[in-house]
């Protein structure tokens, strides 16, 4: 019989990462008050509403490989039998999580310069992204809880009767 580590938290995990990776493409800078300057010929400014991948930066780069990560910790934990592995896996997501979280956060608070000329935002697609990344870090934690490979089974243990008084 083959035992799959694989356990709950590391598939919800993976399906967290890539609802991390789809976010990349919803809107994720907005600017207010784009007069004509914000499109003269020379400026390298981004479109209203941009998603994650159109604004240039390296945090898309970022996201995607960690969205990639949280999907290969599964992947890879699909068929290793020991306990070692997954743990190796749920402590690099972790700390992968950590600076991600950060990073979005960041990014989140104060937009990226090029993003427009006036008033820029963050959109709804940076704080989604950041309410996965929280989501990813507390998950894996949760599943760095249970070591176990398996769901325990009840073993029957053999009840030998008392040996009869001498």
């Amino acid at each position: 019989m083959r035992v799959v580590q694989a356990s709950r938290w590391e598939w919800t995990v993976a399906g967290l990462g890539l609802v991390l990776i789809a976010l990349l493409f919803a809107p994720w800078y907005g600017f207010e008050n784009a007069g004509w300057t914000a499109y003269a010929p020379g400026n390298h400014v981004i479109p209203p509403n941009a998603s994650g991948w159109e604004t240039g930066t390296v945090t898309s780069i970022v996201v995607a490989a960690f969205g990639m990560g949280c999907v290969a910790q599964a992947v890879v934990l699909r068929g290793v039998r020991g306990p070692a592995t997954g743990l190796t896996w749920n402590v690099a997501i972790e700390w992968a999580s950590i600076v991600v979280v950060v990073w979005i956060a960041i990014r989140a608070i104060w937009p990226p310069a090029q993003v427009g000329i006036g008033g820029q935002f963050s959109e709804w697609g940076a704080w989604a992204s950041l309410a996965v990344a929280v989501a990813v870090m507390i998950v894996n934690w949760l599943g760095m809880r249970d070591e176990r490979t398996s769901r325990p089974r009840n073993r029957e243990v053999p009840v030998r009767p008392i040996p009869p008084a001498a």
